[in-house]
């Protein structure tokens, strides 16, 4: 709200494109380690300083072509905008180190089961950058670099805070040639899964600039960014099952799955379905009458941002069963899709088009990964989707949460569950 009614949609366009530019880049440049360190730090708990050391070697190498290739490809980018936006995306791509470093420290605390640490982390950054925008708004003219200022201290102080905790927990090691093969072994394999998710997810933002205009970028990230309300909802539920799954492994950790999939499916179903009715009305409300032209395209990715996120439980369900090869395929799949349809959509149909474009791929990825899981001990597509057990979830997860406060559920509440 701050940042969208301070610059208007011709500053939050330039803002989208180099924030999508800094991420898709630093995620690219991990080459699938983040998962690779997940996977052995769920596989080998008496291996965990090694790992964390192998990962932070890692990031030394990574974070610096991950620096070089965002330094290159930005004025690919931005060839049709202001130099000025050039210019300042020049000091921002260095934040890809800070990309890497907070992919990485999610794997490992997820790979440790640490998951108090995976929200305190999920939890900090956004809340330093609200804070740090607050000040910024208090105190001087919000513009496009203090905005970009405020997200790199954000990140610094969540790493700090999280980083220095966990480390003080599982200690460092001397990095590990033996880990850092693994790691990359997996994540090369997974490397396709990885590229083909940030191509259907972040491509538009990246081709829009050279068909139409900053200000409708502006627009559509905006509608983009109320479409991640379902990520920030049940996103973190893929982080957490691939590496429950893969110590639970077989059908045990299958079924894990398959709860998870209900759960978000359900979960971000109901969300989307207000988010899409309310839509008209909430968006000029929230962000200004300015961004009135948001709305369409959210009401047509919203199912798509429903599979999406469901699919990333499911691909998380194909990493922990060892067959990263399978869930690179299917985003591969919707990779296809997003390219094919956004280099034909997007001069025609603009926002809408990219909108439209974006449901079809997450909609060929989420059908992939069903057809890949349908033969696996433990999962069911009927008991995905069953209506009686995503109840049955909602009353056991509420069973969970009375009996951890010390409440004991009612006899009505315990039969019904």
């Amino acid at each position: 709200m701050l940042v969208a009614r301070s610059i208007g949609p011709g500053g939050r366009g330039d803002l989208a494109v180099l924030a999508t530019l800094t991420q898709f880049t630093g995620w690219i440049a991990a080459l699938g380690t983040n998962e690779g360190v997940a996977f052995l730090a769920s596989k080998r708990e008496e291996d965990i300083p090694r790992i964390v050391g192998t990962a932070l070697a890692f990031l030394a190498g990574l974070g610096l072509v991950g620096v070089v290739l965002a330094e290159l490809a930005l004025p690919l980018v931005l060839h049709a905008q202001h130099q000025s936006v050039i210019d300042t995306g020049r000091w921002f791509v260095l934040s890809v180190v800070l990309v890497l470093a907070t992919s990485q420290l999610q794997s490992l605390l997820g790979g440790s089961h640490d998951f108090a640490g995976m929200n305190v982390l999920r939890v900090l950054q956004p809340t330093g950058y609200l804070v740090g925008l607050v000040v910024l708004a208090l105190t001087v003219r919000l513009t496009v670099d203090e905005v970009l200022l405020a997200s790199i201290a954000s990140s610094v102080l969540a790493l700090g805070v999280v980083g220095a905790r966990f480390l003080r927990r599982v200690g460092v090691a001397r990095p590990s040639r033996e880990v850092a093969r693994a790691a990359l072994a997996f994540g090369i394999k997974v490397q396709g899964s990885l590229f083909g998710g940030l191509v259907n997810g972040r491509l538009d933002l990246l081709m829009m600039p050279a068909f139409l205009s900053v200000a409708t970028v502006g627009l559509y990230s905006v509608a983009t960014n109320t479409a991640g309300i379902l990520f920030a909802l049940v996103g973190v539920l893929g982080q957490v099952v691939f590496p429950a799954a893969a110590r639970r492994g077989g059908a045990e950790g299958m079924r894990l799955v398959v709860r998870a999939g209900r759960i978000t499916v359900g979960t971000a179903g109901a969300v989307a379905l207000v988010l899409g009715v309310l839509a008209p009305w909430l968006l000029p409300l929230v962000y200004g009458d300015a961004f009135r032209g948001s709305a369409v395209p959210l009401q047509i990715m919203l199912p798509g941002v429903v599979l999406a996120a469901t699919s990333q439980v499911l691909d998380a369900g194909l990493q922990a069963t060892g067959r990263p090869g399978a869930a690179s395929i299917c985003q591969l799949w919707g990779l296809v899709v997003t390219v094919v349809g956004l280099s034909v959509s997007l001069e025609p149909f603009g926002m809408d088009g990219a909108a439209t474009v974006t449901t079809l791929s997450y909609l060929t990825c989420f059908v992939a990964a069903l057809v890949y899981l349908r033969r696996e001990p433990g999962f069911s597509v009927r008991a995905l989707f069953s209506p009686r057990r995503f109840v049955a979830d909602g009353l056991d997860v509420s069973r969970t949460l009375l009996r951890r406060r010390g409440t004991a559920p009612g006899p009505e509440l315990s039969k019904v569950a």
